[in-house]
């Protein structure tokens, strides 16, 4: 077999080649492979290198073949992902996606964003009301409001799909005064939850979604430079909150003294991200996928879709209605860690409380049917990203949507992004489908009318029209 280290360096061969095409062929840095591979990068290349140069891996209780058929299936996914996207990436968009906005239809949408992210905003509001206030919410470790009803915890996401809308808003009218300050305004739960909660999703999240709002709505990219600096400071910041959690809250050192609390972890990062990984190897990212993988395939117990239906069609049913939902489908296991197990359950090797990242969570799902999924995941991104590109219409929404929660697709699983995208994404196409569709619909004549029409005939300049 191939060694390890060889399909390592494979895997971060197709990710700099990749983001190469994107970003001086297709020169577009908003191109999905250009910020999509270097997470699989960092994920699937770097982070073994990682292990490897300080001898962690042999800790875990995986064989050398064991490595090797784990990094053959990332490898696989990885190149699924490269073509699928290509793919995308060349088809052409169809007239009947292209079709205008008039301002009827742009008006509706203005309004749309604003109750959108007002019921946003007022989740937000409920759910840091019931801990006792923002202070209290958020002045300690991963901090944060609480609701007993999940859609009003997730509320405050549709605050994204509001400045989306507005995005698209701006992009079709160029009008840019009165929307700078809602979007804003509307940024500020996910931006409080993500800094001053210590989580990393939401900060990548609102940071990528005001972004490459702002750079669409204008047609305009930022150059290479700038997208490559800000990748890395944004990289850094999502690095210094995972290791530091305890001081990103109100009134931690982050809150006192800013430049300095940021100078002293930069000077700690390394000291403590390698204590952290030797204390909790089995939480290490890339190894607790490989635990999935190893374990799904060792068991056979692949889940086929059925936990992929409940994210979709039980989840969403509120637990007050049906408490016993879960079980009775057969999916109690999915409330634990999505379905994956933790601390040694369904799994070879004790992990603690981390992600498997996309490609192993396909494993468990679909078993070696997950390398199509990761096709089509790269063909669909790709393909959405034309559209937005193209011609700004629902594509374009939808697409910063699907930019801001890439960091869910690389790093956690299958449920993390399908859950978040459904819930901000069905609100605006059902308002799409209603209000915007049929303003938008081109008349149609009966072909028994069309035959029997004919042009009008003006008079000779200088006659008056024949009154018979």
């Amino acid at each position: 077999m191939i060694p390890f280290q060889v399909l390592t360096f494979l895997i971060a061969g197709v990710c700099f080649g990749g983001a190469f095409w994107a970003i001086f062929l297709k020169r577009d840095v908003f191109h999905p492979f250009a910020y999509i591979l270097p997470m699989m990068f960092f994920l699937y290349a770097y982070t073994p290198i990682d292990l490897g140069t300080s001898a962690l891996v042999e800790r875990t209780p995986f064989s050398p073949n064991d490595w090797t058929l784990v990094q053959s299936y990332n490898l696989a996914c990885v190149i699924a992902f490269l073509l699928g996207g290509i793919k995308g990436s060349l088809q052409s968009i169809t007239p009947k996606a292209m079709r205008p906005l008039n301002r009827s239809a742009l008006s509706r949408i203005r309004v749309f964003a604003f109750f959108l992210g007002g019921l946003g905003l007022l989740a937000f509001a409920y759910n840091v009301n019931n801990v006792g206030g923002l202070f209290e919410a958020y002045s300690r470790q991963k901090g944060g409001g609480a609701s007993d009803s999940g859609y009003t915890s997730d509320a405050a996401f549709w605050t994204l799909s509001a400045i989306a809308l507005l995005s698209l808003y701006m992009a079709r009218t160029k009008v840019r005064a009165g929307i700078r300050i809602p979007i804003l305004i509307f940024a500020a739960p996910t931006l409080i939850h993500g800094f001053f909660g210590a989580r990393r999703g939401p900060t990548f999240v609102i940071v990528a979604t005001l972004v490459v709002s702002w750079y669409l709505a204008r047609a305009k990219r930022p150059p290479l430079w700038v997208f490559a600096s800000g990748a890395g400071a944004l990289g850094l910041l999502l690095l210094l909150i995972v290791s530091f959690r305890s001081e990103f809250r109100l009134g931690g050192s982050i809150t006192e003294n800013p430049t300095e609390a940021i100078a002293e972890m930069v000077e700690k990062l390394g000291e403590v991200r390698q204590s952290s990984v030797d204390r909790i190897l089995g939480g290490n990212e890339f190894v607790y996928g490989s635990n999935v993988i190893l374990s799904f395939r060792h068991r056979g117990d692949i889940f086929w879709g059925k936990r992929l239906f409940t994210i979709l069609f039980v989840r969403p049913i509120p637990k007050q209605f049906w408490p016993t939902k879960y079980s009775d489908v057969g999916m109690e296991r999915y409330l634990v860690n999505a379905g994956l197990g933790a601390g040694g359950e369904n799994l070879m090797w004790a992990s603690l409380g981390a992600a498997p990242g996309i490609f192993a969570d396909s494993f468990a799902e679909f078993s070696w049917g997950g390398i199509v999924i990761a096709g089509l995941i790269g063909w669909g991104y790709c393909r959405v990203w034309r559209s937005a590109v193209t011609h700004p219409s629902l594509g374009m929404v939808v697409y910063v949507l699907m930019f801001a929660f890439s960091i869910f697709l690389v790093l956690q699983t299958l449920e993390a992004i399908v859950y978040r995208l459904a819930f901000c994404g069905i609100p605006v196409l059902a308002f799409w489908t209603i209000a915007i569709k049929p303003l938008n619909r081109p008349l149609r004549i009966p072909l028994r009318h069309r035959t029997n029409v004919r042009q009008p005939t003006l008079p000779p300049t200088g006659s008056s029209p024949d009154p018979g």
